[in-house]
């Protein structure tokens, strides 16, 4: 009896892919939805991510496959937009739509994959994969596996990242992050990283008005108040950041160390002050001098 080649296939079938193919989580959907409509600004964002939703709603209905989503995704912006928060937020949304079995991010970067001893690379970026399944893998900055030319060992953990997402396909996501201007030669290192992540989300930069509702926002957590000259002399700060901003632009982490500075100077304005004269109101209220001084670090 002689053996084809049919014969061989047939008696080892091929794997089939994973999908996660689960009823729809309403409740949890509806939170993390509704975590993503507070955050400030990122109108794109948000529109993106609700086309989502209601591709994964029709695909169901239909009985099509959820793979051909391929919901690898990346997310482009400068620093401080969210990317990382929005992503936290995708795989949430990713588990109540039953793409996903959990809505775990495993958070990895370079530092956590590149290794200077040989194969060290690939066996760390194997485990962070192994923990990603049913869930998703996040490299934040991933444009820095291959940041030092065609010898940088990243190149061998990109290779192994996408064998595995093409050997595991529907088992995991993977959620890239980074710069926009740093993310494209990324893409080019590679000729499969286009291919895999052509989901694209991009970030824009905070505007002034934006800041200062994340500004207003943080105060308020914080129990502090604005003085109508103070927020005034914010909002000038911003106008002019804002207009002259460039890659170094730090968006909510400009507005967070602005808040931080500002309440420490508040602090030290009222540690002037005789104790049985300091008031609560005082005390809880930002001026436009605590600003000045902070804006001016």
């Amino acid at each position: 009896m002689t053996l084809t080649s049919e014969d061989v296939k047939a008696a080892f079938p091929k794997e089939k892919t994973k999908a996660f193919n689960l009823p729809i989580n309403e409740a949890l959907l509806s939170e993390a939805l509704q975590q993503l409509n507070r955050m400030i600004g990122m109108d794109q964002v948000k529109s993106e991510i609700n086309k989502l939703v209601t591709l994964v709603r029709f695909y169901k209905e239909e009985g099509r496959t959820l793979a051909d989503l391929s919901p690898h995704t990346l997310l482009i912006g400068s620093p401080g937009t969210g990317k990382t928060e929005v992503a936290r937020i995708i795989v949430k949304i990713y588990e109540a739509l039953g793409v996903l079995e959990r809505g775990d991010l495993v958070e990895v970067n370079r530092d956590k994959l590149v290794s200077a001893y040989p194969g060290e690379g690939e066996r760390l970026i194997a485990g962070y994969i192994d923990q990603a399944m049913g869930g998703t893998l996040f490299i934040d900055e991933a444009y820095q596996l291959t940041q030092y030319g065609a010898q940088d060992p990243g190149h061998k953990v990109v290779e192994i990242l996408l064998k595995r997402m093409e050997d595991d396909r529907g088992k995991f996501i993977v959620i890239v992050a980074g710069y926009k201007e740093k993310m494209e030669p990324f893409l080019d290192s590679n000729d499969g990283l286009r291919r895999r992540f052509f989901r694209r989300i991009e970030f824009a930069d905070y505007t002034q008005a934006e800041l200062m509702q994340i500004s207003e926002l943080m105060f308020q957590e914080k129990g502090y108040q604005l003085d109508p000259k103070a927020r005034e002399t914010l909002l000038a700060y911003y106008e002019s950041v804002y207009k002259n901003r460039d890659h170094t632009f730090g968006n909510a982490g400009l507005a967070r160390n602005i808040v931080n500075e500002s309440i420490k100077n508040l602090d030290y304005r009222i540690a002037k002050i005789a104790k049985e004269k300091r008031t609560q109101e005082a005390m809880k209220t930002i001026l436009a001098e605590d600003i000045r001084l902070a804006t001016e670090k």
